[in-house]
């Protein structure tokens, strides 16, 4: 569970485990979840305010084998980021970054050509109506629906990345 404003997952801890660690019973099943993963050896980008949630976020997207390009707090951050980064994949981007929105760092993934999710307490209509083609995750959400959610976008360039790629063919 991702928190919306910072709060531990309570739940993990009362059940004896820690909520950003591995836990199970064998390292296989570890490496059978990083496997299974679309994120797994991709470069993500976080774009969080909350430097709890960031961290949750990092050290989960660790544990199925991402790497984590950045973990930034405001627009200035995250664009500096995105120019100075050459290979980001993916991106996981909050709304409101301390009272202030993210719409240029999306305009700027967007012209990058990055697939994101939004992941926000924001109003999701309200991203939806500026950003239609951009999936968004409310928080607080299971980090495996924010997970599918940015590997649906990263299937989804690819797909408009082989389109193009036969239009120029046939012309």
């Amino acid at each position: 569970m991702i928190p919306r404003s910072g709060v531990v997952n309570d739940r993990l801890r009362s059940a004896g485990q820690h909520p950003i660690r591995p836990h199970g019973n064998s390292a296989l099943k570890e490496e059978t979840k990083m496997a299974m993963s679309a994120l797994f050896n991709r470069r993500i980008l976080i774009v969080e305010d909350d430097r709890q949630v960031a961290m949750s976020l990092r050290n989960v997207l660790k544990i199925i084998g991402a790497e984590v390009v950045g973990a930034v707090h405001s627009v200035e951050k995250a664009i500096g980021a995105i120019e100075s980064e050459p290979d980001i994949d993916a991106a996981i981007v909050d709304a409101d970054l301390g009272g202030v929105m993210s719409y240029p760092v999306a305009d700027r993934l967007i012209a990058r050509n990055i697939p994101f999710v939004f992941a926000s307490g924001c109003d999701v209509d309200l991203l939806r109506a500026r950003y239609p083609q951009i999936r968004s995750c409310r928080k607080p959400c299971a980090f495996e629906t924010l997970e599918r959610a940015l590997s649906s976008a990263m299937f989804d360039q690819v797909e408009e990345s082989l389109d193009a790629a036969k239009d120029r063919a046939r012309a």
